[in-house]
């Protein structure tokens, strides 16, 4: 009988990388679903496009007619089965979609492994609660917890399904990897859904390359933090994004910036949006006075106003 040393089986980095999202987001209370990977008509025109849509010669029936190009429809179509009887609903599935695309070796399909997740809690059209900062933080807690950096958003221009005011579109490096906010109400009403719903809908097989499982621990700061808010008024065209990019690069005495609410209504003039902004002043060196806490926040202040145009709420 040969005798020798079996060589260890090579990771499977797609399976990995799903099964690692799986797991982070049973712990935030996510149920998975499996929905099929055949759809219809109307699916297909739900997902946006035309475009890439591979069509099987022999369908077992009309309803299961296509490859789908997209999770959404059908995680959708799932909250409002469930909507009826259960209320804060957070869902995921983590599939393929199939793009009449040439890939390697002129393999005519292109397949991209999908993670899709939807949240509904019960919040109706018409109020000004809303599902989409809930929902930032899932994905936030994702990519910290996987390790991923070098993370920014941008605004979502003319989708068929995002509303363009309350959605995101991710990028990694140079790239997109997804999209997440709250769904059109046009949309919803195709599935009868009179709630809020936030969707967010990632490329794993993007996201893969940038996750890093390694931890580092930093040594906590010796001095105090002291916690700052500034509420800001700036014009409604003008992103989040930049603006907080500004003031992370401003001093090096401010850490941890971070959106805490968005404001518009009728206490602020039509085409502006407010801000609340959150950041902690902390020097390494030493404990900073309040005298140098508000320079600081005088200062950041005039050149928002000098740069963006923002003037301070009431």
């Amino acid at each position: 009988m040969p005798v020798g040393i079996l060589a260890p089986p090579q990771k499977n980095i797609g399976y990995e990388t799903s099964k690692h999202f799986r797991n982070l987001l049973r712990c935030v209370g996510f149920t998975e679903i499996v929905t099929p990977s055949l759809v219809g008509k109307r699916d297909i025109a739900l997902s946006g496009t035309g475009k890439g849509v591979l069509t099987l010669k022999n369908p077992v029936s009309v309803d299961r007619s296509f490859f789908r190009i997209s999770l959404i429809p059908d995680i959708i179509n799932i909250l409002s089965q469930n909507s009826k009887k259960h209320k804060n609903i957070k869902i995921f599935e983590i599939g393929k979609i199939y793009l009449d695309e040439r890939h390697d070796n002129d393999y005519p399909v292109l397949e991209r492994d999908v993670l899709c997740g939807a949240i509904c809690s019960g919040i109706k059209y018409g109020k000004q609660d809303t599902e989409f900062y809930y929902g930032k933080g899932i994905i936030e807690f994702l990519f910290k917890e996987s390790g991923i950096k070098k993370i920014t958003y941008s605004k979502v221009s003319d989708d068929f399904i995002f509303d363009e005011d309350v959605s995101l579109e991710v990028s990694i490096g140079k790239n997109r990897a997804g999209i997440f906010g709250e769904i059109k109400k046009g949309f919803l009403e195709e599935f009868k859904l009179d709630y809020r719903v936030f969707v967010f809908n990632l490329d794993m097989d993007y996201i893969k390359d940038f996750i890093s499982l390694k931890r580092s621990f930093v040594r906590p700061g010796r001095y105090p933090e002291i916690e700052q808010d500034i509420s800001i008024i700036v014009d409604s065209g003008i992103e989040y994004a930049s603006i907080e990019k500004y003031i992370k690069g401003f001093s090096g005495l401010i850490k941890n910036v971070k959106l805490a609410d968005v404001y518009r209504g009728k206490q602020i003039k039509e085409g502006k949006i407010s801000f609340l902004i959150r950041y902690d002043a902390m020097s390494p060196n030493r404990t900073l006075t309040m005298e140098e806490v508000n320079l600081l926040r005088d200062n950041l202040i005039r050149e928002l106003n000098v740069r963006f145009g923002v003037t301070l709420r009431d």
